[in-house]
């Protein structure tokens, strides 16, 4: 799973906690009940106990690539997406942010990795 935002602005997400910065606005994810990268988007925010101040900016997205679609059109400030969809990302006119990979492999809270990087998109590691 990593943050995706638009690529023709730039934004202030540097790490999953400036989600939180009043300049961020509104955030996609999946639909918890029936989207599976929402649910781990929820389980991520809710490992750094950012809910509470991310819930009133979170859009809900009825599949990743709706959620892909708010980013690149700019309706969102950012967006949870799966990491091979950061390539489509890219030409969709997104980018990564400073965000990893999680973990699905336990009940404990996502663990992060760097994501790759090239010229049109940019994912590195996320600290807690």
């Amino acid at each position: 799973l990593v943050l995706i935002v638009p690529t023709d602005r730039s934004s202030p997400v540097q790490r999953l906690q400036d989600l939180a910065r009043p300049e961020i606005r509104r955030i996609a994810m999946g639909r918890t009940a029936t989207v599976p990268a929402g649910r781990y988007a929820r389980q991520a925010i809710d490992a750094l106990r950012l809910w509470p101040a991310l819930q009133q900016k979170i859009v809900f997205g009825d599949s990743v690539r709706a959620v892909l679609q708010a980013v690149a059109s700019g309706d969102v400030d950012a967006g949870f997406v799966y990491a091979t969809d950061v390539p489509v990302a890219g030409q969709a006119g997104a980018r990564g942010a400073d965000a990893g990979r999680c973990s699905r492999r336990s009940a404990t809270p996502p663990r992060w990795w760097p994501a790759a990087s090239s010229r049109r998109w940019r994912a590195t590691s996320c600290s807690s």
